[in-house]
């Protein structure tokens, strides 16, 4: 039976609070979804590039492809009319070839009230709480959603890229997704699974199952660490993602996380807490066939 622990929240926190805002800050530049929002932004400008940003991510979740390719895909088919260009991609991306017409259903409703979401970009400094409001209720979701949640947080890495102020990240709670899940899993904050079992069918049901419970782990690590929870996605996001590539093996991990994000040795040691659970998956196995020789 699932768990989460709360003596692990705490030594999580307390050992990703000793890397400081480099924790979060490093990973937004090596992020590819920032990649991607610094290349819309170059084509449409702010206003109508944070339309489209926000638009892309209302749409991604259940991707068919990795999340990298999705955003790729996004910033490369963005134009001059942001309208027309998030019809074009909703309809046309390999990533969102399952439950198209959903997908399609849910921009046209974002495109209606274009008006008053462009009116949020206004002003010196955007209020990310006031916005992830806003637009669940224009899109009739729940504000802790996952789509909700990620749209604010893709606004905030629009913002920073753009150099426009921005407000009460701090206070929205992290978007779950698979990865998301996969990280509560390995890193030891849920617990109560077998090494032996099948960890993305775990992740998948720890996402529909447990979300609010993976939400208040991840609140709590924030609130503690003084990282807040929004900005731990990137980090979370991009080992995630080597976790579920390199099939749970720790050395492949390890070797993907150099290659990929070439974080320093002390950020490096903060994130293998990511995927203690998996070594010491790995240290259990090697100790039994030790004990049966």
């Amino acid at each position: 039976m699932i768990f989460f622990d709360s003596k692990r929240v705490e030594e999580l926190a307390r050992l990703l609070s000793q890397s400081g805002n480099d924790f979060y800050e490093f990973f937004i530049e090596r992020d590819p979804q920032y990649t991607a929002v610094r290349e819309i932004l170059s084509k449409m400008g702010f206003s109508e590039g944070a339309f489209y940003i926000v638009g892309v991510a209302i749409v991604s979740y259940m991707l068919a492809t990795r999340g990298e390719e999705h955003w790729m895909t996004a910033a490369s088919i963005a134009s001059g009319d942001p309208d027309q260009s998030l019809l074009s991609f909703v309809e046309s991306s390999a990533s969102l070839r399952k439950f198209r017409v959903a997908r399609i259903k849910r921009i046209q409703k974002y495109i209606q009230n274009k008006e008053e979401i462009i009116e949020a970009f206004k002003g010196e400094e955007i209020d990310l709480e006031e916005f992830s409001y806003k637009l669940a209720e224009i899109l009739d979701a729940d504000v802790n959603d996952k789509t909700i949640l990620f749209a604010s947080k893709m606004l905030l890495y629009t913002c920073r890229a753009a150099n426009i102020g921005c407000k009460n990240f701090e206070k929205l709670l992290i978007p779950v997704d698979y990865r998301v899940s996969l990280v509560t899993l390995t890193s030891g904050l849920a617990k109560g699974w077998r090494c032996n079992e099948n960890l993305r069918s775990l992740a998948g049901s720890l996402r529909s199952r447990y979300r609010k419970e993976v939400q208040e782990a991840w609140r709590r690590v924030g609130e503690a660490s003084g990282i807040p929870p929004i900005l731990l996605d990137a980090p979370i996001w991009l080992v995630g993602g080597c976790i579920d590539k390199a099939e749970f093996n720790p050395q492949e991990i390890l070797r993907c996380v150099r290659e990929n994000l070439a974080p320093s040795p002390n950020l490096l040691e903060a994130l293998k807490e990511f995927w203690r659970e998996l070594d010491n998956c790995r240290n259990n196995t090697r100790q039994s066939l030790l004990f049966f020789e």
